[in-house]
């Protein structure tokens, strides 16, 4: 799987100036071959279920320490996990589905290992890779411990890591298939290096992205040979999830949550769960102005409120970067303590965001957004790639959703930071 993360990662990397909070990170010391990527336990994937059912769920791991945060997505399959198992375990036949993929040379070949060579190439650009794939099928007596499938990047411009499947089945023709991955690009390749402050953000989100387009490139293919392609709805309703958040407080303790609901022309809903880090009315100043929650994206962007009309504010907004520069209008209202965005002009016109900050027991706010958008009414370049594979698509819309809510839990930070500060500088002023 890790063909169709090159070629898909190369041109996001050049393109998440737009999607990616920028702010220099220490370069974690550990090796992302050996960090040990989590999986969903028992009770994990009965909690998520009933989120399942509606469309794939990730988690967007927090960092600890040195360890580089590792993303999971999880989705169901309609397909007996056996069948399932089989598309991830045979990369020689990746190229049949992975439009982004030139070849697969398999360089060794058991039944429980496979190394194997991949290439992709097109204009000036040639890159090519090394992976190893190790295959693990449970016990025949007990098939609920599911498949285990691990990819380990051994060489090669997409950077080293590993990606950990897991094939659970639910019922004799569906599965739960599970993707975690963490690969670690920022040393791989030329783009990424030119990118130095901004190589862990940019990192985490071409994970995303990569995450996202092969769950949802496992599940078309898995589906088509099987014969159970599912008809998608045409429209889904836009609304905020309803969650317990207590249920979900200890996931949430380790990852933002994000949900995806597609529909017959392509994404339908986008929702994001995550901790606020202060309380709802801290962060609910936060997020409902646009001249303060800007300072916290990437470098080159800007936001400019034109007018204020009462809770409703109309502001310009751009990314001003060679390549990726883009720019649109968009109105924000406050109203009955929810965060309200439209795009109303230039880039990503016609999209909604929606931000509520509903309490937890402790007192802290959480994030819960919902949007709809597409994503490829920002640049050229992302046009270009969602046409090679419409997942893409998908996945960069999902890493832009990350963006938005870990910008607003840092500018959060930031203004209490600056509270501290200036508040430390009066007493010392005070004192003398």
């Amino acid at each position: 799987m890790k063909h169709k993360a090159w070629r898909l990662g190369m041109v996001a990397l050049a393109t998440w100036g737009l999607v990616a909070t920028v702010r220099a990170e220490p370069a974690p010391a550990q090796d992302a071959k050996t960090q040990r990527l989590e999986a969903l336990d028992d009770k994990e994937r009965a909690l998520l279920a009933p989120l399942l059912e509606r469309g794939p769920v990730s988690l967007v791991e927090f960092s600890v320490g040195d360890v580089l945060p590792a993303v999971l997505v999880a989705g169901y399959v309609e397909t007996p996990a056996d069948q399932v198992a089989s598309v991830i375990s045979h990369p020689r036949d990746y190229p049949k589905f992975m439009k982004t993929l030139d070849s697969v040379e398999v360089l060794s070949e058991s039944p429980t290992q496979t190394a194997y060579k991949w290439t992709w190439q097109t204009g000036m650009l040639f890159l090519e890779g090394e992976n190893r794939m190790t295959i693990l099928a449970p016990p025949k007596d007990k098939p609920e411990l599911g498949h285990r499938i691990s990819v380990k990047s051994e060489k090669g411009q997409m950077g080293e890591g590993r990606l950990l499947w897991r094939v659970f089945p639910v019922s004799p023709k569906r599965s739960l298939v599970t993707l975690s991955m963490r690969v670690d690009m920022r040393d791989a390749n030329f783009v990424m290096r030119q990118l130095d402050a901004a190589a862990r953000s940019v990192n985490r989100s071409v994970n995303i992205a990569l995450a996202h387009v092969m769950l949802l490139g496992t599940k078309r293919e898995a589906e088509k040979r099987a014969g159970t392609l599912v008809k998608l709805p045409e429209t889904v309703t836009f609304e905020a999830p309803r969650l317990d958040l207590e249920k979900y407080a200890k996931l949430l303790e380790r990852a933002d949550m994000m949900t995806m609901e597609l529909t017959a022309s392509g994404l339908g809903k986008l929702s994001i769960v995550g901790r606020g880090g202060a309380t709802p009315a801290k962060l609910i100043a936060v997020m409902n102005e646009p001249e303060t929650f800007g300072k916290s994206l990437v470098p080159g962007s800007y936001t400019r409120v034109t007018k204020r009309e009462g809770e409703r504010k109309n502001f310009e907004w751009g990314v001003d970067l060679p390549l990726i520069g883009t720019e649109g209008k968009m109105t924000m209202l406050l109203h009955n303590g929810q965060v309200n965005i439209d795009a109303t002009d230039g880039a990503l016109k016609g999209g909604k965001w929606r931000f509520r900050t509903p309490t937890l027991p402790s007192g802290e706010g959480v994030v819960v957004g919902y949007s709809k958008f597409d994503v490829t009414q920002t640049t050229w370049l992302v046009q270009k790639i969602a046409e090679l594979d419409p997942s893409m698509g998908h996945g960069l819309a999902a890493a832009t959703q990350v963006m938005l809510l870990r910008a607003l839990r840092k500018r959060v930070k930031q203004e209490q930071d600056e509270k501290v500060t200036t508040s430390t500088s009066a007493a010392n002023v005070a004192s003398h």
